[in-house]
């Protein structure tokens, strides 16, 4: 059997099992998808980003990411992570003040920054928002996400929103309401 690094990296803090973890196999040319699924599965984080040569002329790397049952198209903390790696095991600061990736979605260009030489935080420039109307009745969306109906502020619309992966924006009152929110689970 063959041996590639994996890592384990919790992005978003300075402080070990804190923060969101993700998977990062760095050295990821030599897999095939269904390698790539297994040892996401395997992994059992939310994500693993996987590191490949990339044919984008404005990218260092082609960047993976599956969770343990599917590859999506996008997602942040695993890029952060993936980034922090590469700035800091694989010296990335000491090339260049940024990394880019080419994903599903586009060039995700991260740049780092130093205090004192050493990398202290990186940040990321997601692709440009998309936004779309949706056609949900209140009723059904503070059931679906656990809120009371006066809850939502309807001064504003409910919408989509999409920076890699769509998400449902809900306008709500108060950041108590979305504090005591219990999401319906799915299944």
């Amino acid at each position: 059997m063959r041996s590639l690094p994996i890592f384990h990296i919790d992005a978003f803090t300075a402080k070990s099992f804190g923060g969101n973890p993700a998977g990062v196999v760095p050295i990821a040319d030599s897999l095939t998808e269904s390698e790539m699924q297994k040892i996401a599965n395997e992994l059992n984080l939310s994500e693993t980003a996987f590191l490949l040569q990339s044919d984008d002329d404005t990218a260092d790397y082609k960047i993976r990411y599956f969770t343990p049952t599917e590859e999506v198209d996008f997602c942040g903390h695993a890029t952060i992570a993936a980034a922090w790696l590469m700035g800091t095991k694989y010296d990335w600061i000491n090339k260049s003040d940024t990394i880019c990736f080419s994903s599903n979605i586009g060039v995700i260009p991260v740049k780092w920054s130093l205090k004192a030489g050493i990398l202290e935080s990186v940040s990321m420039t997601q692709v440009s928002p998309r936004v779309e109307s949706i056609s949900l009745d209140t009723k059904t969306i503070s059931e679906l996400v656990g809120i009371n109906i006066e809850d939502i502020d309807d001064r504003f619309p409910i919408k989509k929103s999409n920076t890699g992966i769509w998400h449902l924006l809900i306008p709500v009152k108060t950041r108590a309401a979305i504090d005591n929110a219990i999401p319906k689970k799915s299944g």
